[in-house]
């Protein structure tokens, strides 16, 4: 996992690779603690993203408390099988999911 950050405007990219699961949480809660809650909007970049689980749902939906206004999270280029699991969990409804 990576991220990218410019200035306040311009949202927070992070870069997910392979599983998004629990081994990300930790590297994932150091990104949250990065930026102060409600100040930055979040992109998440799913291109690379096999698949992801429940622990992983939990985390997007942290970002999604974390961001301004709490409702400023994308999720960029996610794959079919992605997409599908963002679409049956209730998640699905509350981020913006975008292909670019």
């Amino acid at each position: 996992m990576s991220e990218l950050s410019g200035d306040s405007a311009t949202p927070v990219a992070v870069r997910i690779a392979g599983d998004f699961s629990f081994p990300l949480n930790r590297t994932f809660q150091d990104v949250l603690r990065r930026y102060p809650k409600g100040e930055r909007d979040f992109e998440v970049d799913l291109t690379n993203v096999e698949q992801l689980d429940a622990s992983a749902l939990g985390m997007l939906l942290q970002l999604r408390d974390h961001s301004r206004d709490g409702v400023s999270v994308t999720l960029i280029n996610p794959s079919d099988a992605v997409r599908a699991a963002l679409a049956e969990a209730p998640i699905g409804k509350l981020l913006i999911v975008t292909s670019e």
